[in-house]
């Protein structure tokens, strides 16, 4: 129903409401004090920690899901575009064309957005600009967001293949 809730047992600390359901292939992104969701009209939407709306940003298509890394947001709108948004305000930083057909919600850290594709293909993104750094051929296709791990972004192939990926 495009609720959020929050709270232990059976109270909720807090209730929000969403413009729409979260998208069913995106989990809530994490921002600080902040929770980013992908709504499935579209909207993407920035939570306080009170359950306060900081923001809401509303595109086309069904976001895939979105991943935060210090003051930025980046997105996956549909399955060609990523964009990028200011945390604090929402405000768009940049857009940039994914380059294949995304398969997962984006992952974001160290200033660089991973996103996997049905091609076989991780694209590397710098954070700060939307410029493409660098392209990983895994071989199959990955239906899962990558995971940030301490020094390189891990994903795994529907070949049963897990790869670590050096960020930089």
């Amino acid at each position: 129903d495009g609720s959020v809730r929050t709270g232990t047992g059976e109270q909720a600390g807090w209730t929000a409401k969403l413009p729409a359901a979260p998208s069913a292939a995106a989990r809530p992104a994490r921002a600080g004090d902040a929770a980013v969701f992908a709504c499935a009209d579209g909207s993407i939407v920035a939570l306080g920690a009170n359950g306060a709306q900081l923001w809401a940003a509303k595109d086309t298509g069904a976001p895939l899901g979105a991943a935060a890394d210090g003051s930025r947001v980046v997105a996956a709108l549909s399955k060609k575009l990523l964009r990028c948004y200011d945390l604090k305000t929402g405000s768009t930083l940049w857009s940039a064309e994914i380059g294949g057909d995304a398969a997962a919600a984006p992952a974001a850290a160290e200033g660089v957005v991973l996103i996997p594709c049905d091609d076989g293909v991780v694209r590397a993104f710098d954070g700060a600009t939307g410029s493409v750094l660098w392209v990983f051929r895994a071989g199959s296709r990955m239906r899962a967001a990558p995971v940030p791990a301490r020094d390189a972004m891990v994903f795994g192939g529907d070949d049963g293949n897990v790869f670590a990926v050096p960020w930089k």
